[in-house]
Parts: C-alpha cells; structure tokens; sequence
C-alpha cells in the first residue's frame, strides 16, 4: 500500500509514535512500547505494512524543522520484520554502542 500523505516518526515528551503509517508497530530498545528513557541511547524501530519509496524519505525533517538530535545506522527494510527480528537488531546495535 502506498502512502496518500504524510507519514513520519514523532517524538513529543518521550513518546515515539508513527503517524500516517498502515498499523506501525513501534519498538522502543529491542520492545514493543513507546515511551523512550531521557539520558540514555535508545534504539527506536517501526516496523509497518506501508510501502515507502525512497524519493519520499527524508529524514531528520519535518516541513521546515531538523531533529536536534542525534541519528545513526538508519535501516530500511524490504519486508516488515517480525518481533524476534527487531529484537536481534537491538541486541546487535547495543553491543556496538557500549559503553555510550
């Protein structure tokens, strides 16, 4: 299914949420939740059944406004991962960020 508007991640006081997405799922450090701990590295994934062409990712910006944060090791998937791959994803990038 392809996208008839917008869709993005939002993060509004520690809450992760996918808005415009087919059923997103959102995964906070390797779980099924939303809410992000302040201080700390987290890893955020958001599987859904939403097709997304690449001339329609834009990432770190919504409108006008950049993230001021940091982002890193952005994937993108052919195929909406299960939960087990989600977790193994999380388990492989905290052991890279040890010690962050």
């Amino acid at each position: 299914m392809d996208l008839n508007g917008t869709a993005y991640v939002k993060i509004t006081n520690g809450t992760v949420t996918g808005e415009g997405f087919t059923t997103p799922t959102v995964y906070i450090n390797g779980e099924v939740g939303s809410t992000l701990t302040a201080g700390a590295w987290n890893h955020i994934e958001i599987t859904t059944a939403t097709a997304i062409s690449a001339t329609d990712l834009d990432i770190g910006r919504l409108d006008a406004t950049y993230f001021a944060g940091l982002i890193d090791e952005v994937k993108i998937y052919t195929y909406q991962p299960n939960a087990e791959q989600v977790k193994i994803d999380y388990n492989q990038g905290a052991a890279m960020h040890f010690g962050d």
